[in-house]
């Protein structure tokens, strides 16, 4: 959260309609020696992964492929 209460938000890429959209972080969650964060989409909290220049994907089977090329 910054100063004013407000919490962090960050940028999420949707592949299937290929639509950039602003989210609330949940929360982190320490994995090893980092972190990934987690919003809520349409009442389900989902995790997500780093993708490129500050902008995130949703962590699952078809974004992971979209990410690493493997179409």
């Amino acid at each position: 959260m910054d100063a004013r209460g407000n919490r962090e938000k960050v940028r999420v890429f949707f592949p299937e309609t290929g639509t950039i959209k602003s989210y609330s972080i949940r929360y982190f969650e320490a994995i090893g020696n980092f972190a990934v964060a987690y919003i809520r989409i349409k009442g389900k909290t989902v995790q997500l992964m780093d993708w490129r220049d500050g902008v995130f994907l949703v962590n699952n089977e078809a974004n992971r492929k979209f990410k690493y090329g493997k179409h």
